[in-house]
């Protein structure tokens, strides 16, 4: 399913699809894992396809951010 990833476990010579977790994606449907959301992007739900991109006035710092920041004014602006 969409937002789901699937791991093959060769022992049982099945696939498991799981859902995608809070800052990561299933980039398809038949997707071999969930891909950590990239610098300016954020994803807080689980089991999605792509990862929202930071508005203005917020940040999302490194990879898997799951809320955006609000940027704070540098000193003496």
């Amino acid at each position: 399913p969409r937002g789901h990833s699937q791991s093959n476990y060769r022992s049982a010579s099945s696939s498991v699809c799981k859902q995608c977790s809070k800052g990561t994606y299933a980039a398809g449907n038949s997707s071999e894992e969930c891909n950590a959301c990239e610098p300016g992007k954020y994803q807080d739900q689980e089991g999605t396809t792509a990862c929202v991109t930071c508005d203005a006035g917020y940040t999302c710092d490194g990879t898997g951010t799951t809320v955006p920041v609000p940027t704070t004014c540098a000193p003496r602006t």
